[in-house]
């Protein structure tokens, strides 16, 4: 059931502190009167980091179809080497 691999990159991206929405280029806020561009940025690249000292990613499904496109959207996201 590891399906697209939402489940598994949700889990690993909490566990080492990543911030939701990381890889998201722009915002609908951005566009918005008083906009405070260089706050944001200050606020975009705090990073958490890493809660967990080892992360493995475990995913299970019976078709190989399923477990390769999970592999390929954890490495879309960043945790393709925890997988």
């Amino acid at each position: 059931m590891c399906g697209a691999g939402t489940l598994l990159a949700e889990a690993g991206a909490y566990a080492l502190g990543l911030a939701p929405g990381r890889l998201r280029e722009c915002w609908a806020f951005e566009r918005l009167p008083g906009f405070d561009n260089s706050a944001w940025e200050t606020i975009r690249h705090q990073a958490a980091g890493a809660r967990v000292e080892s992360l493995r990613l475990l995913g299970i499904d019976s078709s190989p179809k399923e477990v390769a496109a999970a592999r390929a959207n954890l490495a879309q996201a960043g945790l393709g080497s925890y997988a």
